[in-house]
């Protein structure tokens, strides 16, 4: 499997999001990893810059998507929740 790019992530960000819960950005990108069965080399490939990995900046990017109220999903260094 390859890395998803930015639209195919939105979606699976999104229902975790809107479930209510507060979620560690790691643990978040950890599901969605397993979700898109990324191997282990997938999960740690570099973007040019070598200094973060593609699919965990994939994924963060949009965590200021609009939530149901219309009001950016709130996130921070550490979680991510829909509140």
């Amino acid at each position: 499997m390859t890395i998803p790019d930015y639209q195919s992530i939105m979606l699976p960000l999104l229902l975790l999001a809107d479930d209510g819960a507060e979620h560690r950005v790691s643990d978040a990108t950890e599901r969605l990893a397993e979700e898109f069965e990324l191997s282990p080399e997938e999960r740690l490939f570099l973007l040019p810059s070598g200094r973060q990995a593609a699919f965990s900046k994939q994924g963060w990017l949009g965590s200021d998507i609009p939530n149901e109220s219309g009001s950016p999903c709130e996130s921070s260094a550490r979680t991510l929740s829909n509140h």
